[in-house]
């Protein structure tokens, strides 16, 4: 019977550091897809927060994310390119550097061309009293999310005392869509 006792605490011990070497790799593991899954959250909440305030049917919502998911794989795929333009900019090669930023210039169009064809899409499925609605939300939770990744605390609290002088409205409790196929 000593003998058992003796092993318990190196097995529990063993179980202890299997546990955290465990807990690291999954860290390390979420980090490598973290990005990718932090993007694909804030447009399902983007997505789930217009479907609310806008009260879009099953169907209107399913076209608004198909807009929303490939116009915003899209500006992605746009950045990327971007950002290795930027990145391949060598400051005493001028003719490179020209050629790269006559590209970044054309990219920065497509952008914003994608930014008017968001517009339009999304105009032409809300129509007009929705759609001023949408742009309204979208101006809001934008200046949030810059709140919050800016950290600037005096733009908080005017942000704040704004919120304050309106009445919140508390959200409603979430819903189950089912979609019938017709």
């Amino acid at each position: 019977m000593q003998s058992r006792q003796q092993h318990a605490p190196i097995t529990l011990s063993k179980q202890m550091l299997l546990f955290f070497l465990l807990m690291v790799f999954t860290n390390m593991l979420f980090a490598a897809t973290s990005i990718e899954n932090q993007k694909s959250h804030l447009e399902d909440i983007f997505i789930w927060k217009m479907s609310d305030e806008l009260k879009l049917t099953a169907q209107e919502e399913k076209k608004f994310a198909e807009i929303q998911k490939e116009l915003n794989k899209k500006k992605s795929d746009i950045n990327q390119q971007i950002q290795k333009i930027i990145e391949s900019l060598e400051p005493k090669n001028s003719k490179k550097n020209a050629s790269l930023l006559k590209k970044h210039r054309q990219l920065i169009s497509q952008y914003n061309q994608l930014s008017l064809q968001e517009l339009d899409d999304v105009n032409h499925l809300l129509k007009e009293e929705r759609f001023t609605q949408y742009l309204q939300i979208k101006a809001d939770l934008t200046q949030k999310i810059k709140l919050l990744l800016a950290g600037d605390k005096s733009a908080e609290k005017e942000q704040n005392k704004e919120s304050l002088s309106k009445p919140s409205k508390p959200l409603p409790p979430p819903q189950v869509i089912i979609e019938k196929n017709e």
